[in-house]
């Protein structure tokens, strides 16, 4: 979350701090008005907390890609319904919505899971992949519908990644990745 995003969360959750205990207060309710005080203040640090237990995940599975992969590049991403039944193959109780890290670099494409990218999702060699594009349709395991990639092969199958990168820079990703294909 962008620092004005939390700065406008935080002043909407005081203004609702404010407007309930302007509500439970002069009615002697002092319980409702504690109560309210600690959900206030447990809400946001549990939001935080997990925040920034994400962001600890994605960077120690880059770290682990990273000496296994040296010289690729690494985006953090989320599965989506493409990757379900990858996901069960590879032996996996949660498919829908895993954390996961897009690898690319001269070797090909792949997606792996786990906190230390213990599982391969997905891999592919760069001359199974016909093209990278930025896709507009993607759907993630909310079946909702964002801007990511999509990752063509050769036998006519896709990959649509949910890449958690804003949707304007989608686009330039996608030509990254096309860029690190050998020639």
């Amino acid at each position: 979350m962008t620092k004005s995003r939390w700065i406008v969360l935080i002043a909407i959750l005081l203004v609702l701090l404010v407007v309930g205990l302007a509500l439970t207060i002069p009615n002697g309710n002092y319980t409702a008005a504690g109560l309210l005080i600690v959900a206030f203040v447990v809400g946001p640090a549990v939001l935080i907390m997990t925040s920034q237990g994400i962001e600890r995940a994605n960077r120690k599975r880059a770290r682990a890609l990273t000496a296994t992969h040296p010289g690729w590049s690494f985006v953090a991403c989320v599965t989506g319904p493409t990757q379900e039944p990858l996901l069960k193959a590879a032996g996996e109780r949660t498919t829908n919505g895993v954390a996961a890290t897009l690898a690319y670099g001269p070797g090909g494409i792949e997606i792996w899971a786990g906190k230390t990218s213990g599982t391969k999702v997905f891999a592919s060699p760069w001359s199974m992949v016909t093209g990278v594009t930025s896709a507009d349709d993607v759907r993630t395991w909310q079946k909702r519908t964002v801007t990511g990639l999509r990752i063509t092969l050769a036998k006519g199958a896709a990959q649509d990644v949910a890449v958690l990168v804003k949707a304007p820079r989608v686009p330039a990703l996608a030509e990254s990745i096309r860029t690190a294909r050998p020639v």
